[in-house]
């Protein structure tokens, strides 16, 4: 919640009446399962300084009903923006936005006065029902997310135990080699943890977890492995070059330029480090100069490759490579 701030240490978890009700309870088999689904991410809020605070934890059980108790982050704030997110960074920016509401007519008070409680109610397809209440006034607002949450169904939960098991026991090269194979990004990410949990100073698998963390647009945390990757191996033009990406993801484009610099110093034939130094000067910096002569010596080096190239590092966007090359 944008201006939740710091929450009351107050917590209430439930199930609902919805989750077993009599008629699936009377059909149901012995020893047959509940489960018909449970949660692929973290469910949560938004909180003061664009912070993700979870509530309902990944892999839980659905359907399910949780809430906690917020308070405001300045004095005589009159409403709060409920803005519901899924997945598991630290910021706002590092996960998927699933809908957001603004409960209003909030009392003058001081802040942290206030208790605004949110309750989160998600069914077993997903659909993700929230309601706030000013519990000093019992003023009430309801929505129902404009996104699903992501799901697993029963059947997947199954398949994703027993394939657990089997594979419970591996090196960390094995895990590594696994998160290499698999497609599934949420899948190399824990492949690529659990590998670094075994063996912390690999910076391949490091480097690895933070490209992955960029396909998810996690930018954070992706800067942060690079610089894990970077602490064990700083020769590595292309962990220079990946932490570069993630820092122009996020804004941050003097330092990606930087980053850039890095690792054509240690290689000054790295195309990709020209390529996308050029590309954050031509979109994010408007610097045409620097983003022409970045590509003038991509194409010194590599003259038949600059098409590939910027499909592979050029944002969805209008411009294409004939506004360097003018």
């Amino acid at each position: 919640m944008r201006g939740g701030g710091h929450s009351e240490e107050k917590k209430k978890e439930y199930r609902t009446p919805m989750s077993v009700d009599k008629e699936e309870r009377g059909q149901r088999k012995e020893g047959e399962s509940l489960i018909k689904a449970v949660t692929l991410h973290s469910i949560g809020s938004e909180t003061a300084g664009e912070k993700f605070h979870p509530i309902v934890p990944k892999n839980t059980p659905l359907p399910t009903k949780k809430s906690y108790v917020y308070t405001t982050a300045k004095d005589n704030q009159s409403s709060v923006e409920v803005h519901i997110l899924e997945g598991e960074g630290e910021m706002v920016a590092d996960n998927r936005s699933l809908g957001r509401f603004y409960l209003e007519g909030i009392p003058p008070a001081s802040k942290g006065v206030p208790q605004i409680e949110v309750v989160y109610e998600i069914d077993t397809e997903g659909k993700l029902y929230v309601h706030a209440e000013d519990l000093g006034t019992g003023k009430k607002q309801s929505s129902i997310m404009e996104e699903h949450v992501s799901i697993k169904k029963a059947g997947e939960v199954e398949k994703k135990e027993k394939e657990e098991k089997r594979i419970e026991r591996k090196t960390a090269e094995e895990w590594s080699e696994l998160g290499d194979r698999v497609e599934d990004s949420e899948k190399k990410l824990e492949y690529y943890t659990k590998s670094l949990k075994i063996n912390p100073k690999n910076a391949d698998a490091w480097d690895d977890k933070g490209i992955t963390l960029v396909d998810l647009k996690r930018y954070e945390e992706a800067i942060r492995c690079f610089d894990k990757s970077l602490e064990i191996n700083p020769k590595d033009p292309n962990i220079w070059g990946s932490k570069g990406t993630a820092l122009a993801g996020i804004g941050r484009c003097e330092e990606a330029i930087r980053c850039y610099d890095k690792a054509l110093e240690i290689n000054p034939k790295d195309t990709n480090a020209l390529y996308s130094k050029g590309l954050v000067y031509l979109y994010d910096l408007g610097i045409y100069e620097e983003a022409i002569k970045c590509c003038g010596k991509a194409l010194e080096i590599d003259p038949k490759d600059e098409d590939a190239k910027f499909r592979n590092y050029s944002p969805p966007r209008p411009q294409n490579l004939l506004l360097i090359r003018l």
